[in-house]
């Protein structure tokens, strides 16, 4: 439909002699601006087609998906060795996260940065021992490396408490059961003193809590020593570690070579559902995402598709529509007066931004436009002495109350103004402009074609009347 009004226009103005492909940058961008609602609409619809169709596809995929997983038929053999993958799989992910993230897998166990700490119970015979193996059990099933993490160390609890472990010494025969040792490592020398610091800071805590509910007594620091120290346990545990993570690494390897494509199937299926478990998403969650995955994106792509379709669809119009576009139009092209213009058509938004940005120059009230018109015509009637106007134009009935209030006016401003109207199609109106002298043309942007005007023009010449100028109605 637009292609074939675009070139009903083009066709019509190869008979006007003038070029009526008169462009005016200012007027063009507020064309656009009056007609930013139609863009907008326009690129809303294309965005939710686009996005809508989009979305089915993604549906249909889905389901297509779906229905492919559903068909997956596994023997009991069959599900069992999956199964037992599966279980592979997970281990070799903890062994994978354990040894990357794990400070005692970090760490050179021949050459490890260590601190061990003494303490002496100072209480009663009766109690000494019970005491020490309170504060060992506090130290070994976690409720020092709970109270450190809680003190602001930053290390994962599980890990930290392979750093931080506790041993009872007989540092001599009368105080053997009243000293526990806490040894510390860590990867570095300050963090090392740093863990043994909070330690030392916890254990004092607690030694008053104990105090409270078993028996008052004292806890001693009997020395804080610093070393590089060998761990062959340790680096025992690192190699085995490595050693099975590379051994499981392996046998899933080879049993990926012997499943078979149902099998495969099966395991990607299940892996799929087990990531967006272990990411906190439901199977609605899921299917939602597969659903919307790319929607946005082509919402996006549809806007603006829509907004440069409709607005190379107003240039276009706009260029080729052969009608008069702006105010001082037939000022530009031809050199004629322009007495101003008339805006009496309802103004939405859009408009009122227009007329705020490119014809911020020209009155916006109704009441001082017609002053202005007014003024224009008297002046330059009477600069050449005449006492009597017509008003020429071929406008509608839309108009045709607000030029005849103009007409009104200069009727009392002492000066004979009358409306001929229509002599392109009009015989008493072509009689009336014979009688005539001089005559001004009202014309109505965006309605009078630029090639009538032309006949106009070529009528008023040809009866030896003077066009003393015009103004326009919109």
């Amino acid at each position: 439909y637009t292609i074939i009004y675009l070139m009903g226009n083009y066709m019509e103005m190869r008979n006007v002699k003038e070029d009526n492909f008169n462009v005016n940058l200012k007027d063009l961008l507020a064309e656009c601006v009056r007609k930013l609602k139609y863009v907008l609409i326009t690129a809303l619809v294309f965005a939710l087609l686009m996005a809508g169709v989009k979305a089915v596809k993604n549906v249909k995929a889905y389901k297509a998906g779906s229905d492919t997983q559903n068909e997956i038929v596994l023997s009991q053999q069959e599900l069992a060795g999956v199964n037992e993958y599966l279980l592979k799989v997970n281990d070799l992910e903890k062994m994978k996260k354990y040894m990357e993230e794990s400070p005692s897998m970090k760490v050179d166990a021949h050459n490890i940065d260590t601190i061990n700490i003494q303490y002496y119970v100072n209480a009663d015979e009766s109690v000494s021992q019970e005491l020490v193996i309170a504060y060992r059990n506090f130290i070994i099933r976690g409720g020092l490396v709970s109270a450190l993490k809680n003190s602001g160390i930053s290390i994962e609890e599980n890990y930290l408490q392979e750093l931080v472990t506790c041993d009872s010494v007989s540092y001599n025969s009368e105080v053997k059961n009243n000293i526990f040792n806490v040894i510390i490592y860590a990867a570095d020398k300050q963090e090392c003193y740093n863990i043994a610091n909070k330690t030392a800071d916890v254990l004092k805590a607690y030694q008053k809590t104990l105090s409270e509910s078993v028996k008052s007594h004292d806890l001693e620091q009997i020395e804080m020593s610093y070393s590089k120290t060998t761990d062959i346990s340790l680096d025992k545990r690192q190699k085995d570690n490595l050693d099975t993570l590379i051994e499981t690494s392996e046998l899933i390897g080879d049993m990926d070579d012997d499943f078979s494509a149902a099998q495969l199937a099966k395991i990607k299926e299940l892996l799929a559902k087990e990531d967006g478990a272990e990411n906190g998403e439901s199977e609605a969650v899921q299917t939602k995402t597969s659903v919307m995955s790319g929607v946005v994106k082509y919402f996006v792509l549809g806007f603006a598709l829509g907004a440069f379709l409709s607005l190379a669809v107003i240039v276009i119009a706009y260029i080729v529509s052969g009608k008069l576009k702006y105010i001082n139009e037939l000022q530009v092209r031809y050199g004629m007066r322009c007495f101003g213009g008339l805006s009496v058509s309802k103004k939405n938004y859009f408009k009122k931004l227009s007329d705020k940005w490119f014809y911020s120059d020209y009155p916006s009230d109704v009441m001082l436009q017609e002053k202005l018109i007014l003024s224009k015509i008297a002046s330059t009637v009477r600069n050449i002495e005449l006492d009597e106007i017509a008003v020429v134009g071929a406008f509608n009935d839309s108009v045709s109350d607000e030029i005849s209030k103009i007409v009104e006016k200069v009727n009392e401003r002492g000066i004979k103004c009358e409306i001929i109207g229509d002599i392109l199609g009009n015989a008493d109106a072509i009689d009336m402009l014979c009688k005539s002298k001089k005559v001004i043309l009202a014309e109505q942007i965006g309605k009078s074609r630029i090639r009538n005007i032309n006949q106009e023009l070529l009528m008023c010449e040809h009866q030896n009347v003077e066009v003393v100028g015009y103004f326009t109605v919109d």
